[in-house]
C-alpha cells in the first residue's frame, strides 16, 4: 500500500490486515509512482496485490478484507453493513479534515455540531455488548468505529482542537471501540502503530 504514515483514509485498511493476519507492505507515497494506473488522479491510498492496482480508500478496504477468509464467508448482508460503516468513517473523516486544513478556529463550534449529527447514527447502531454483526470477534464496522475514535489524524486532530470528547454522549460506542480495542490482533496493532497518532503537517501549531 502507498500511503502517508498517518492514520487518514489508510488506517482502516492497515486495521483489517493488522486483525485478519495479513501482512500488508507500505511503500513511499512520493515518487514515480504512476497515479493513473491504479484509476486515480491524484490521490491516495493505492493498493498493488500481483497485477491488481486499486486507488480509493472503500474499494481497497473491501478487497483487503476480501483477501481475510472470515471476512470473506460474511454473507452479502454483513458486509453490505461492514461497508456503511466504512462509508461514515469516509464522511467524518472528510468533515473533519475539512475543518483542521481549513478554518482551525471554527473548530470549537464545527466539530461537536458534526461530530455528535455522526456519532448519534453510531451510538444508535451500535450494540450494547458484543460485536456490531454480532458475532464473536470484530470485523470491519467495528474496526472502522475505532477508527474514528482512536485514529489521530484527522480525527483525533479534529478532537483536539475542537476540545471534544465524543464517550460522555454516546456511551455504546465507547463501550465498543474499549472491546475492539481489546480483541486479538487489534490489541497488537494497537500497541505497535507507528501510524495511529502522529500528527500531520504541523497542524497542530495552527
Amino acid at each position: 500500500m502507498y500511503y502517508y504514515p498517518v492514520a487518514g483514509r489508510g488506517e482502516l485498511i492497515r486495521l483489517i490486515a493488522a486483525t485478519g493476519g495479513l501482512d500488508l507492505a507500505e511503500g513511499k507515497p512520493y515518487g514515480t509512482i504512476h497515479k493513473a494506473e491504479y484509476g486515480s488522479l491524484s490521490g491516495l491510498p493505492l493498493l498493488q496485490h500481483g497485477a491488481v492496482k486499486l486507488s480509493q480508500s472503500g474499494a481497497i478496504e473491501r478487497y483487503v478484507s476480501g483477501l481475510v477468509p472470515r471476512f470473506a464467508a460474511l454473507t452479502l448482508a454483513q458486509q453490505a453493513t461492514d461497508h456503511m460503516f466504512s462509508c461514515i468513517k469516509e464522511d467524518v473523516l472528510l468533515g473533519c479534515a475539512k475543518v483542521i486544513f481549513g478554518d482551525v478556529a471554527s473548530a470549537p463550534t464545527e466539530v461537536p455540531k458534526l461530530c455528535d449529527k455522526w456519532f448519534a447514527v453510531v451510538e444508535g447502531l451500535v450494540p450494547v455488548d458484543g460485536f456490531i454483526l454480532g458475532l464473536d470477534y470484530p470485523t470491519v464496522a467495528d474496526l472502522a468505529v475505532l477508527n474514528m475514535a482512536r485514529g489521530y489524524m484527522p480525527f483525533g486532530a479534529a478532537f483536539k482542537h475542537g476540545k471534544y470528547a465524543f464517550a460522555p454522549g454516546h456511551p455504546k460506542m465507547a463501550a465498543l471501540v474499549e472491546r475492539t480495542a481489546a480483541a486479538p490482533g487489534v490489541k497488537e496493532y494497537l500497541a505497535s502503530s507507528p501510524s495511529l497518532n502522529l500528527s500531520f503537517l504541523d497542524i497542530d501549531n495552527k
